[in-house]
């Protein structure tokens, strides 16, 4: 149960860092695409 957990918050927590990187990527692209 708590390896179950564990490895939940650790998919989360790259997960959440994969989305903010993708939206900084995102904005760098628009910001130089002007």
């Amino acid at each position: 149960m708590t390896f179950l957990w564990e490895s939940f918050q650790l998919m989360s927590s790259v997960a959440s860092k994969c989305c903010l990187t993708h939206k900084v990527k995102f904005t760098i692209g628009k910001l130089t695409s002007r």
